[in-house]
């Protein structure tokens, strides 16, 4: 029996409620004319504004997945190990974990974190400056939902049951 996994590509699945005219199209039976909940610019700005509030703490947790994967796994396993002696075992281990620590040094050096977090920051502020929605994709839209929801003066859970039935 075979199974497939789909990895969907966005932070939180909150990051799918983000798109202004389904926003909007929640709020058209209860919203009087006017309201700035019907208006899709108003909605997608009142987001943007929301998400650059977070900008540092996106920027935080993106660096750190980054600089997570650049560590990756720390592996100290000698090969041809079978005809070696228990000390010459040891030795082997050793030498290379002096170089997986040199590894892991390079990658948490305070240049390397100061490049990834810098670059980091400067590509998330261009996604929230560009007239698209690929910050979306990014930002942990878990908070950004929240407080959309509590600026509109609306329950979270009934705008993403009337989300998903628009």
């Amino acid at each position: 029996m075979s199974q497939d996994i789909f990895v969907l590509p966005r932070y939180h699945l909150e990051n799918y409620f983000l798109d202004a005219q389904t926003i909007a199209s929640c709020f058209k039976d209860i919203e009087e004319s006017g309201s700035w909940l019907l208006d899709t610019k108003k909605i997608d700005q009142t987001l943007r504004e929301i998400a650059r509030d977070r900008l540092n703490y996106t920027t935080t947790l993106v660096a750190s997945q980054i600089l997570r994967k650049s560590v990756g796994n720390v592996d100290i396993k000698p090969s041809n190990l079978q005809n070696l002696t228990i000390s010459e075992l040891v030795d082997a281990a050793g030498d290379i974990s002096v170089d997986q620590l040199q590894r892991i040094k390079d990658v948490l050096s305070e240049a390397n974190i100061k490049n990834v977090f810098t670059e980091t920051h400067s590509r998330l502020s261009k996604l929230l400056e560009t007239d698209t929605d690929d910050w979306k994709r990014e930002f942990p839209a878990k908070q950004v939902f929240r407080i959309f929801c509590s600026k509109a003066k609306f329950q979270e859970g009934r705008l993403k049951s009337k989300y998903i039935m628009t």
